[in-house]
Formats: structure tokens, C-alpha cells, sequence
């Protein structure tokens, strides 16, 4: 079987604000970091161009629709998440721009998220950031840690954490927790799904699967359905391909032990 690849998702993050920012002032910390040549922010859009790709930022008056918001409340380890986040009135939308016809989008998915995040670090400069969003990742980064993990973006490991949530709850009927990653298809990979039994295997299994993940960024998805692999527990587990147990929908690759 050839490589489980997802569908590319659109690669975006936002900026939560305290209080609404204008197009003008987020434009100026940009041109000043030299992350733009020119725009025209009378719409609050900004076209901008990084490393080749490009890139639009649209500045909104109103906070993230809550709904939006929920998945990344429910499984963040932020403590004061839901109350700071509950105080944002704004948010700034950074994300990659579908291509025009017969041009190709170049560059995989990472290069893109590092590109639509080197420009939420410049407006986490701004006063009244309060965090960093990713939607398909549902997940949500306090601002100063976000703004520390962004100093290395370029860096061999990338921030994965920004992008990515491993999630892990109950589900009716089964035992013990499920968990599973989101937010890998803007990487061009699948997300990764397995069970853990109750007490210190869980965190166990969220760890393997956290560099699991990092492993297959950094090697390019060489794990194919019924692969077989050293487990949490150091015993053999096997990949399988299928649908996700959990919305959203999507293919994954779950991990269980061999037998």
C-alpha cells in the first residue's frame, strides 16, 4: 500500500486581541520587521509576501466564533485559557492564498505554516495580544509562550505544539481513553489515532504519539497501513488506515498493539 496521505487543509492561524487593531498599525509592524512591500489596508486586508508564498491577513473587528473556540477550551493544558480568552474582542486572520489558476501553491505544508506564523510573531508584538489560534489544529497558545516558541521556528523541531492538539477523552462503551492528534493534514499527513487504559498509560500514549507526529513531519509519512512499530509500552504496535473515530472527519492512522 503507498503512503497515507491527507488532503491539504489551508494553512491558517490567527492572533487574539484585546481590543480591536487597525489594518495601518499591524501593516507598520510588519513593514518594519520587513515582512511586507506595500499593501493597501483600507479594507483591513493586507496581501503580503513571504518566502515565496503568498499570504493574506485580514484584521476583524469581533472575536472568534465561539464555537470555533470550544474543542481547543476543552483539551488545552493553559490554565487560564478560558479566561483570557474570553476577554478577546478581535482577531487577526493570517493564512496562505489558494493559487491563481495554473499557478501551483509551492512548498509543502510546513513551509507554509511557517510562513503564516512568522507573521502572527510580529503582531504578537502588539499591545493587547492575548493568544495564538489555530484553527484546523484547534489549538491555542497563551501569547508569551507562543511568542518564545516562534523564536525558533526555523529551528530542526518544529513548534508542533502550535498547530497541533492531542486530544484525549472517553467515548461511551469503551474503555479507558481515546486519543488522537488534529491538525496534521495542513502538513500534508494524517492524523494519528490509538487507546490507552486507564492511570499513567495515558500520558504514556499522548507522549508517543506527540513524537510520533514530530517523527513523521520530519521524515516525510514513510508509516504505511500495517506497518508495525515499537509502541509506548516498547512492544510492537500496528498503523492502521481508516476513518476518524471522532469528528472531524477525515482519514487517519490508528496504533494498537500487535494481537
Amino acid at each position: 500500500m503507498g503512503r497515507l496521505l491527507a488532503s491539504r487543509a489551508m494553512e491558517c492561524v490567527c492572533v487574539l486581541f484585546e481590543q480591536p487593531i487597525r489594518g495601518e498599525v499591524a501593516g507598520q509592524v510588519l513593514r518594519e520587521l520587513g515582512l511586507d512591500r506595500g499593501f493597501d489596508a483600507s479594507d483591513g486586508t493586507l496581501e503580503v509576501t513571504v518566502g515565496g508564498f503568498r499570504i493574506k491577513v485580514g484584521i476583524h473587528g469581533v472575536p472568534v466564533a465561539a464555537e470555533l473556540l470550544a474543542d481547543a477550551l476543552a483539551h488545552t493544558s493553559w490554565e487560564a485559557a478560558a479566561a483570557t480568552v474570553g476577554r478577546h474582542a478581535a482577531h487577526a486572520r493570517i493564512e496562505t492564498e489558494e493559487p491563481v489558476d495554473g499557478e501551483p501553491l509551492l512548498g509543502p505544508g510546513l513551509r507554509r505554516l511557517r510562513a503564516v506564523s512568522r507573521l502572527a510573531a510580529a503582531l504578537l508584538t502588539l499591545p493587547g495580544a492575548l493568544a495564538l489560534f489555530d484553527p484546523a489544529g484547534r489549538a491555542l497558545t497563551d501569547a508569551a509562550h507562543a511568542s518564545a516558541r516562534l523564536r525558533a521556528l526555523d529551528a530542526p523541531v518544529p513548534p508542533l505544539d502550535l498547530w497541533i492538539t492531542v486530544r484525549h477523552f472517553q467515548i461511551a462503551d469503551a474503555s479507558g481513553w481515546f486519543i488522537d492528534t488534529l491538525g496534521m493534514e495542513q502538513l500534508g499527513l494524517p492524523d494519528l489515532e490509538s487507546y490507552a487504559a486507564d492511570g499513567p498509560g495515558t500520558t504514556a500514549v499522548v507522549d508517543w504519539l506527540r513524537n510520533l507526529g514530530l517523527y513523521l513531519v520530519q521524515q516525510g509519512a514513510p508509516i504505511r497501513s500495517g506497518d508495525t512499530l515499537d509502541g509506548p509500552d516498547e512492544q510492537p504496535w500496528v498503523a492502521r488506515e481508516d476513518d476518524a473515530t471522532v469528528e472531524p472527519a477525515r482519514r487517519v492512522l490508528r496504533f494498537s498493539p500487535v494481537g
